[in-house]
């Protein structure tokens, strides 16, 4: 509103200085560790190797997971939690979308300029298709995590909802009650 028009003349007139002259650039190594530090908090990252393996009460409950990060800048995140984090195995356990990992505007899907919205089927299509064929390929389920380009959405795709050309897609709006719901789930528990 009027508040942000007059703080920027004021920036413009030298009247304040900028919030962009107190912003520092950290190495990426260390605003990894800051970002799995934070997410360890959230997520049971045991609980994931566990369902890999086939160490918990359900058996093997995950298989395969397919990330497309749209293109953007959390390609090397996930490729380092997938790796070094969950320790999985890459090709045997997981993927990023070939083509997807490097930063482009064009956000492509099949060659051809995409829409990089991984809560929108149409933002999905190429991940979709991945999935698809890693199932025909025998490989069990797999489970499809797309990201938007600036890696605050995501979309999961989970095939078995509706047969293998089917997938159901959560945005954030539908995963923060689920998660909320585990949490609470959790801690009663442990109570």
């Amino acid at each position: 509103g009027l508040s942000a028009v007059v703080n920027c003349l004021m920036i413009w007139m030298g009247l304040r200085s900028s919030p962009a002259s107190s912003i520092t650039t950290i190495p990426f190594d260390e605003a990894f560790r800051a970002y799995r530090d934070m997410l360890r908090t959230l997520v049971d990252f045991e609980a994931i190797q566990e369902a890999f393996a086939g160490r918990g009460p359900g058996g093997r409950l995950l298989r395969y997971v397919v990330v497309d990060p749209h293109n953007g800048n959390t390609g090397t995140y996930w490729r380092r939690l997938l790796e070094d984090d969950l320790e999985l195995a890459e090709l045997t356990q997981w993927e990023i979308l070939e083509g997807h990992e490097a930063p482009d505007p064009s956000f492509p899907e099949f060659g051809e300029p995409g829409y990089p919205d991984p809560t929108e089927e149409r933002g999905n299509q190429e991940l979709q298709a991945r999935i698809t064929a890693r199932g025909r390929q025998g490989l069990g389920i797999a489970f499809g995590i797309g990201v938007d380009p600036d890696g605050d959405r995501e979309g999961f795709i989970d095939p078995t909802a509706g047969g293998t050309e089917q997938s159901v897609i959560l945005s954030v709006n539908e995963q923060l009650p689920l998660l909320l719901q585990y949490r609470l789930q959790q801690a009663f528990i442990q109570w």
